[in-house]
């Protein structure tokens, strides 16, 4: 009962995997960047600029969950890993992919 591990919540490192974490993190930085420009510069709502961030994030998650459980935050990720659910090497390999896409 004891010996009994946590199952690893992170999924198979792959070449998808990692190229959703990098694309996934390059539009949250970067549509996410421009919408705070379109705020200013064409007097965007704040609530429209807040629902179109989070749908943009909904989106991102539903479509890259199946490959690499769709962190797109190291916090996450080291949150996973501090727990017990991610192992350290993917978790590592998933940080990695993050820094890449936030670039």
């Amino acid at each position: 009962m004891g010996t009994e591990s946590r199952p690893d919540k992170c999924k198979v490192m792959s070449k998808m995997g990692f190229g959703g974490e990098v694309v996934g993190k390059f539009a949250i930085v970067n549509i996410e960047g421009m919408s705070v420009l379109s705020k200013d510069l064409h007097g965007v709502s704040l609530q429209a600029l807040a629902i179109c961030n989070g749908l943009m994030i909904r989106f991102m998650v539903y479509a890259f969950k199946h490959y690499s459980g769709a962190h797109f935050n190291p916090a996450v990720t080291i949150g996973f890993m501090v727990s017990g659910h991610c192992h350290w090497v993917k978790g590592l390999v998933w940080m990695l992919a993050q820094a890449t896409g936030s670039l």
